[in-house]
């Protein structure tokens, strides 16, 4: 198994565009990406504009396939265009 952790800070004019597309993406994991086994969205609670994104994948190899899914391509510009700060990504391997 393999996990990311990705932490976006989202300004507060900009958190209804952020979420449609975060949602629209995390649709089309669900839908075209057969390694992974959980893409969820979070908001972080009394910190406005704060998001937590938990993946799962079955391997390395399935997150890199996400990454160069189209979807993902067509989506992670519009998130950065988003964000406050930098977002920070944790990757993780399972035991």
């Amino acid at each position: 198994m393999y996990g990311v952790i990705a932490t976006c800070t989202v300004k507060e004019d900009k958190i209804a565009e952020f979420e449609a597309v975060v949602g629209a993406l995390a649709a089309a994991v669900a839908k075209d990406e057969p390694e992974n086994k959980g893409f969820n969205v979070f908001k972080v609670r009394n910190a406005p504009g704060s998001y937590k994104i938990l993946e799962v994948y079955t391997s390395k190899d399935g997150f890199k396939a996400h990454v160069a899914a189209p979807h993902f391509q067509a989506a992670q510009p519009k998130m950065e265009a988003t964000f406050a700060a930098p977002m920070a990504v944790e990757m993780m391997e399972g035991l």
